[in-house]
């Protein structure tokens, strides 16, 4: 909800897979890399092939990944979205 009215806590059914960053929402404020945003900092900026920043989650730390969503609820442009199964 864009107005924060509702807030996942917790996931109930399925899985967390990961995440994913829509590119048409992220505008690379970066606020994903500060300190405390993600507890086990698993965002990172990358570069694709014509040198464009992006940003990323790293997949190889899923099994780091409290699955809190605090991520997904404190993206202030709603880029991230958690990958469920």
């Amino acid at each position: 909800c864009e107005h924060g009215a509702i807030e996942v806590i917790s996931i109930e059914e399925g899985t967390l897979k990961g995440f994913t960053i829509d590119p048409e929402k992220c505008d690379l404020c970066k606020t994903c890399l500060k300190e405390n945003f993600c507890f086990q900092q698993l965002f990172e900026v990358k570069k694709d092939s014509d040198g464009k920043e992006y940003i990323s989650f790293r997949k190889d730390g899923l099994s780091e990944c409290f699955k809190c969503l605090k991520c997904f609820k404190s993206c202030p442009t709603n880029a991230i979205i958690p990958k469920i199964e």
